[in-house]
């Protein structure tokens, strides 16, 4: 809006004379009139004015904002209104993700940030001190366990929405401190989390964007449901013409362009060969089913191949978006499964679960239930067409 100060009258000798102290990026208050101007531009003819805060430095340019930022997001907002809507966007979905599960009768459920064992996953967990009760705590890598314990419980649909601490490095799709969605629903299958998974991102899609066609990195996504389901060894054979199931571990290794520099097993070979070879030509929302087990302790077997489980992950833009299945509800099994793991880390930073309480809570009887984590940061990267992390956090971790 352009101001307009009329010298005639007291009132605007006066304004004028404050107007002319004022600096780019002063914030200041103005009264007046709305006016069009004979150009059809809208104005305000200022009687008075004041300064509400002064800004002691130059505030950045459109052009040059971004790289004089640096690691300063309050510095990018201001230069770019397209960071601005982003971040508006964000909290769009958000929102849209807790009314998808007030629609389908889930209770929110804040589990511990702080844990004694960081469990739920596979990551090597943030470290930190407890001073009062004198032993270490780590910074939650999953809620998982908390969210299956809440089932046995007798909260059948229950899930959590906020940060997680990963210590593994950064990239464009990873920054140590992530949101993530995690949630559970008692007397349900890996099926049945892979249909709710699909629906609550179509759901999201369409109220934050008014619609469900992406675009994303140079092509057009679409998210309209029922999305293409595939198994892993369906989609491997398909694309590489090797069925994993049969392939010895040196089969698989010798398809992957860099050679692992220690010995790998089945499970970590096949799914090196997803990760390089299937996982980024899968643009359009996939769901790929029956993961190894191994690397997934707290995902239930399939009943037909023991080393396979009822799992499944969701591939949009040849990216994973989210990953789920059946949760075990085998109080002997869980707990055989925590111990193949345990004995498989040499590094006893990097164990993620041997969760004691977790087990016991099982032996109480756990109904049949099923989940999955959704990545918010990448699901975002997805519907705004974002090629980093960062762009879609409103503080990333700075470096």
């Amino acid at each position: 809006m352009r101001l307009c100060v009329r010298q005639g009258t007291a009132a605007g000798g006066e304004a004028i004379a404050r107007i002319l102290e004022w600096d780019i990026g002063d914030i200041v208050a103005v009264n007046g009139h709305i006016y069009v101007s004979n150009r059809g531009e809208v104005g305000l003819e200022v009687t008075s004015g004041s300064l509400l805060a002064k800004a002691l430095r130059l505030p950045p340019t459109h052009d040059h904002g971004l790289k004089q930022a640096g690691n300063s997001r309050e510095l990018e907002l201001i230069a770019s209104a397209e960071c601005r809507k982003r971040v508006v966007k964000r909290s769009a979905v958000v929102a849209a993700v807790r009314d998808w599960f007030d629609r389908h009768d889930f209770i929110e459920v804040e589990t511990p940030v702080l844990q004694s064992v960081a469990g739920g996953a596979l990551a090597r967990p943030f470290i930190s001190h407890h001073n009062a009760l004198g032993c270490e705590t780590s910074l939650r890598i999953s809620a998982e366990l908390y969210l299956r314990r809440c089932t046995v419980g007798g909260l059948e649909r229950v899930y959590d929405i906020g940060k997680r601490f990963r210590n593994e490095g950064m990239s464009r799709r990873h920054n140590p401190e992530f949101t993530m969605l995690e949630w559970f629903m008692a007397y349900s299958d890996y099926r049945d989390a892979a249909a709710f998974t699909e629906g609550l991102i179509a759901h999201v899609a369409q109220r934050a964007l008014n619609g469900l066609c992406v675009a994303y990195r140079d092509t057009i996504i679409d998210l309209t449901t029922p999305w293409r389901r595939v198994t892993l060894q369906d989609v491997v054979t398909e694309m590489l013409g090797v069925d994993v199931c049969a392939a010895s571990v040196e089969e698989l290794v010798a398809l992957l362009p860099e050679k692992p520099s220690t010995e790998v097993s089945w499970a970590e070979a096949v799914q090196r060969v997803f990760s390089t070879h299937v996982e980024p030509n899968l643009v359009q929302p996939t769901l790929v089913t029956h993961f190894p087990v191994e690397g997934r302790p707290f995902i239930k077997r399939d009943p037909l191949i023991p080393r396979i489980g009822e799992s499944f992950e969701v591939v949009i833009g040849g990216m994973e978006i989210a990953s789920g299945g059946t949760g075990v509800d085998d109080p002997d099994d869980q707990l055989e499964r925590l111990a193949a793991q345990r004995g498989a880390q040499e590094d006893e930073v990097e164990l993620a679960a041997t969760d004691g309480e977790y087990v016991t809570a099982l032996q109480y009887g756990a109904p049949p239930a099923a989940g999955s984590g959704i990545g918010i940061d990448r699901l975002l990267m997805i519907l705004f067409d974002c090629d980093s992390i960062r762009d879609v956090i409103p503080f990333a971790t700075p470096g």
